[in-house]
């Protein structure tokens, strides 16, 4: 939720149009959103390891016999195996459903208010969470595979994506271009804490009580989210406001009699302009370079699963291992990379688009040797020390994203994210399945193609550096 590449799905406003806000508000509205935000990854995260275990209780459960079975029973390569696709699918879900819905909640945002679609979303993820919950409890007389209705009951107000975009775009109200960077930054450490806390407190929780404590906390989490997010002002242009300015309310465009032609024609119109920026060979290599950068990052998806099965450690163990990369990342947002940065400016006089494009080659290089290290890890310190050099990589996307901005007009910087955002979406819905088929295929296989999923990794980061290279 925090990255700033899924915010322009909404309209940016004319920054004109809140100079009349005062400092207050506009710190307030920033203060709610980095709270709200902070509650809502914090309830993602800390039900994510607790409800892989209860997917993999279940299974286990239906491969043996209705009764406990030992967790490390559970690590046979059926059950593994059909972990993964129950996951799998539940992903390629949400993903066709975010595309389906991503476009009409942000007209509805940008018409009828965001408070009401970010209030809608929570909704639907809580309603979505109840839903796996009840059919997971409920495994002797429901099949696992209901829980597939889920993602359509998580789209409900646009789903994860609408969320950060409004989230993203509320900050884009009421924050000068000048405060901008630092707004989303801030998005970002929010998301960081929340991966640094969430993951051990579940799987202390996990250990103390069993898998259903820490699903069951997340619900209180999710609905301080909704509070906070009620309390929201409404951010957008008023409407005698959009006519002296010459911009139509829902989409921001100059008023013309074309303007009434339907919702269709304003759709394909939005559309176009998402991907008029691409008209040269540079943005092509960004755009090339970001969306593999991005699947690769996708892979620590597994990585909880991956350790469990080849060390085996219990997934409530597994899982410090996304607290250390958080803490890990945590540092390196909050100390390397700005220090990097001030060391490159005040040593080469380096230009900010030209310090994201070294930072993100630097990135690039850890992301080929970290996945790969990690896949071929025999022992928890290589592990590790795989893990940290996977995470020194993970400013690659933000700072490649940044870099991008500089190549585009600034008129064209909102219709680039926008672009980003639909074929993040569409390439990871093509691209999901074959991701897990590879997994499975090293839990099957073992020894050194056991860590085939990261090799993949290694590799999507090095197409990444070769076009890094290219740039500039």
């Amino acid at each position: 939720m925090a990255y700033s590449e899924q915010s322009p799905l909404l309209e940016e406003r004319p920054q004109q149009s809140y100079q009349k806000q005062s400092t207050w508000n506009a710190t307030r509205i920033c203060i709610l959103c980095y709270i709200g935000a902070l509650l809502f990854d914090s309830a993602q995260i800390l039900r994510t390891m607790p409800r892989t275990k209860l997917f993999e209780s279940v299974i286990c459960q239906k491969y043996y016999a209705p009764t406990d079975i030992p967790e490390d029973m559970c690590k046979v390569y059926p059950v593994q195996e059909e972990l993964v696709t129950t996951q799998t699918w539940l992903k390629v879900g949400e993903s066709v459903c975010a595309l389906l819905v991503a476009l009409p909640f942000g007209n509805i945002a940008n018409t009828k208010g965001r408070s009401l679609v970010l209030t809608l979303a929570i909704s639907g993820q809580i309603l979505a969470d109840l839903w796996i919950l009840a059919i997971c409890f409920f495994n002797q007389t429901l099949p696992l595979s209901l829980v597939y209705v889920s993602p359509l009951l998580r789209s409900i107000g646009g789903g994860e994506m609408v969320m950060s975009a409004i989230i993203h775009t509320l900050l884009v109200d009421v924050v000068t271009k000048e405060n901008r960077a630092q707004a989303f930054f801030n998005m970002a450490v929010m998301t960081l804490i929340a991966e640094l806390v969430a993951p051990a407190v579940g799987s202390m929780l996990v250990d103390w009580q069993g898998v259903y404590l820490p699903l069951l906390c997340s619900f209180p989490l999710q609905v301080g989210t909704m509070v906070i997010f009620g309390l929201l002002p409404d951010t957008r242009l008023p409407k005698n406001l959009e006519i002296e300015n010459g911009c139509d309310p829902v989409e921001g465009r100059h008023l013309t009699e074309e303007s009434d032609k339907g919702a269709f024609t304003n759709w394909v119109k939005s559309l176009k302009r998402s991907y008029s920026p691409f008209q040269t060979k540079a943005i092509w290599l960004v755009t090339v370079c970001y969306i593999s950068t991005m699947l690769a990052r996708d892979t620590i998806d597994f990585l909880v699963q991956y350790a469990s099965k080849q060390f085996e450690w219990s997934l409530a163990k597994a899982n410090y291992l996304i607290s250390v990369k958080a803490l890990v990342s945590m540092a390196l947002y909050v100390l390397i990379l700005p220090l990097l940065s001030k060391a490159l400016v005040k040593k080469y006089s380096m230009s900010p688009p030209i310090i994201d494009l070294w930072i993100a080659r630097g990135s690039s290089l850890f992301g080929v040797v970290g996945p790969i290290l990690l896949g071929m890890a025999s022992g928890p310190v290589v592990l590790v020390i795989a893990l940290v050099l996977f995470a020194f990589s993970l400013g690659f996307p933000f700072s490649i994203q940044v870099y991008g901005t500089s190549l585009v007009e600034p008129v064209e910087v909102a219709p680039f994210y926008s672009a980003l955002v639909v074929l993040r979406i569409a390439v990871t819905l093509l691209t999901s399945p074959l991701l897990a088929m590879a997994f499975k295929y090293g839990l099957n296989a073992g020894g050194a193609a056991s860590g085939l999923i990261f090799d993949i990794a290694g590799g999507l980061f090095f197409i990444a550096a070769v076009g890094s290279f290219l740039l500039g």
